[in-house]
């Protein structure tokens, strides 16, 4: 019991950085909800992993700006792309050549093996300090349940 207290203890300090952290939707505002709501990426997630290129709230004033009075040619996956970087997208195509467990997993690992993060003020990303195996190789990151 005392062991589960003091490792309690240990992670404490990263339950809170990480609630400090300011949402996507609450930093971006209309712009997040206007990239969301049109789909600008093929799924909900890749937004909320891209990385701002310049202070959140002068791209969320700037978007506001340009909203109300458009300039010409204005298009909001343009706007996104000038303003925000996208992560890339982890190797694909592993093709397994060991043919026992042991020989697969030692394979395996370095395929599923992530750097630690860098913060990025603005990303949604909680940064891990340590290097991590992440759960299939199309994956950039971690989640709890896969800890």
């Amino acid at each position: 019991m005392k062991k589960i207290f003091i490792g309690l203890l240990l992670l404490l300090p990263l339950c809170v950085r990480s609630q400090a952290q300011t949402p996507p939707d609450a930093l971006y505002g209309r712009l997040f909800r206007d990239v969301q709501m049109n789909r600008v990426f093929p799924d909900g997630k890749t937004f909320v992993d891209c990385v701002p290129k310049r202070d959140p709230a002068a791209i969320a004033a700037d978007y506001e700006a340009a909203v109300k009075d458009p300039p010409p040619g204005f298009s909001l996956a343009g706007f996104v792309a000038d303003n925000f970087s996208v992560p890339a997208s982890p190797a694909g195509g592993y093709v397994p050549t060991e043919k026992d467990a042991a020989g697969h997993v030692r394979e395996l690992w370095g395929v599923l093996k992530r750097p630690a993060d860098k913060p990025a003020a603005g990303s949604s990303l909680l940064p891990l300090p340590y290097p991590y195996i992440v759960p299939g190789g199309r994956f950039r990151e971690i989640y709890y349940w896969d800890s």
